[in-house]
């Protein structure tokens, strides 16, 4: 005897959900790869402000240990991002 309707449905809605699967797997390595290159233009603009207030007079050394740290924590953000999606998405 065959399967009822209900366990057809069951079983076409857990094929198309697998067959999402790649699909969503790139959307989401895309996703992470734009958050990289986002985190890579936060870097660079914040490096760029740190030459510019050290040619500022007279020197504001808090804003430049700040913006320094700053630029550390989106370096650290980076790296572990550049990380995890080597480790997801091979």
């Amino acid at each position: 005897m065959g399967k009822t309707y209900q366990a057809l449905l069951k079983l076409s809605k857990e094929a198309v959900e697998a067959a999402q699967v790649p699909f969503r797997a790139k959307e989401m390595a895309a996703k992470a790869n734009l958050e990289i290159v986002k985190l890579e233009s936060t870097i660079a603009a914040t490096a760029s402000k740190v030459e510019e207030a050290k040619s500022r007079y007279p020197i504001d050394f808090d804003k430049i240990t700040e913006l320094l740290d700053q630029k550390a924590l989106f370096e650290r953000k980076h790296k572990q991002l550049k990380e995890l999606v080597g480790e997801l998405f091979p």
